[in-house]
């Protein structure tokens, strides 16, 4: 019997690894309630994959039910910010960090950037981060002086073409978080945070009050409670969703997505060159499909299978 309480935790461990890889990853839904803010991100998270094409890192999110929008515990909060509604959500992986020039440039060599014609880097502008030549080399603007500063100057297709270029490589579904599970993700799965993992904006992301006026490299601050980075400034982020104003008074309880819309997709994060109430979790923002701005950017997830 003393053996049998010897190796139950091993196997219980065995057993929750294989399930969360992500090719196995379950449809996992618990309640998450309502929780005090938590300050700094120390409770990083238990499960991680790195993509081996890009060596993009990926965080496990765990399924869960929560409270969307600005609640108390925020403030400024803007009309397309309301109602709070619970949704519930399963889980999902999303990257560690925020895709990065140099593997955006890996995605670039490889499909030659002929394999996706209805994408755009906006190669004209005198800060795109990289040059239009057959490496795709680093431009050496203020937005390019390390290749592990977040990718900018990409519209929304560009950032899909990279997901389906991942997608055909390994088999596996990647794309971009709908708004619901980016703040999910950004409020360390769902908790009471103002900011992507705490209060104090000024330990989690650059904004326009101390980015010295262009993108850093990701991962300077200190990440959220899942271990997740820069879900606060340094650049907005695409997301899956059309924006409107509305959706909130819409959206279902089970994985919400806004799929209809005319020309404007939903950004969330902030940036770089915002105020610091732009980076708030709850904080909502739209632009043109065909744009691109040196302030946006994105990074992947990796849904489970309700998609």
């Amino acid at each position: 019997m003393k053996s049998i309480y010897l190796i139950a935790p091993f196997l219980c461990l065995l057993f929750v690894l294989f399930m969360a890889s992500p090719a196995y990853a379950p449809l996992i839904l618990w309640q998450i309630e309502d929780e005090s803010t938590q300050d700094i991100g120390v409770e990083q998270a238990l499960f991680t994959w790195t993509e081996p094409n890009t060596g993009m890192e990926f965080v496990w999110v765990p399924g869960g039910c929560y409270r969307m929008g600005c609640g108390e515990w925020t403030d400024n909060c803007e009309e397309d910010e309301k109602p709070l509604h619970k949704v519930c959500l399963s889980g999902f992986w999303i990257g560690k960090y925020e895709v990065t020039i140099d593997q955006y440039r890996k995605f670039l060599k490889e499909t030659d950037n002929k394999s996706e014609k209805r994408f755009e880097v906006y190669w004209d502008d005198r800060l795109c981060p990289i040059n239009k030549d057959s490496s795709y080399t680093l431009a050496g603007n203020k937005f390019s002086q390390d290749g592990e500063q977040p990718m900018v100057l990409v519209d929304w297709q560009g950032a899909q073409a990279m997901a389906k270029w991942l997608s055909r490589k390994t088999g596996k579904t990647f794309r971009l978080p709908t708004e619901a599970e980016w703040e999910y993700a950004a409020r360390s799965g769902g908790k009471k945070q103002k900011y992507a993992g705490g209060k104090d904006v000024d330990l989690l992301g650059w904004y326009k009050g101390n980015s010295d006026g262009h993108t850093h490299k990701v991962g300077w601050f200190i990440p959220n409670a899942l271990g997740i980075y820069d879900m606060s400034g340094n650049v907005w982020e695409w997301c899956q969703d059309w924006y409107d104003e509305n959706a909130y008074s819409r959206h279902s309880r089970l994985n919400p997505i806004n799929t209809n819309g005319t020309r404007r997709l939903v950004i969330r994060g902030g940036s770089w060159d915002t105020n610091s109430s732009a980076l708030r979790a709850s904080h909502r923002d739209w632009l043109l499909s065909g744009f691109t701005m040196e302030t946006v950017g994105f990074r992947l997830c990796i849904p489970t299978a309700h998609d």
